[in-house]
């Protein structure tokens, strides 16, 4: 996936909730860092918050994670 497209369906699917809004620097930095992640580092990084390696059908869109 290119970044752009990497980072325009993180952005689509991100929902910041508990007191965090897309403005907020925490959210701000954590999608700098994964736009600047490698493909290893990006499958680890959903192993980890995901507990799977890879994203299921749908993409980025269909796994429900809040912050």
């Amino acid at each position: 996936m290119h970044l752009l497209n990497f980072c325009v369906a993180l952005l689509d699917s991100i929902k910041a909730d508990h007191g965090f809004n897309m403005d907020s620097k925490s959210v701000r930095n954590l999608l700098q860092v994964m736009s600047e992640l490698s493909a290893t580092e990006k499958r680890d990084f959903l192993q980890f918050v995901t507990g799977s390696p890879k994203l299921p059908i749908g993409g980025w869109c269909t796994p429900t994670i809040s912050f």
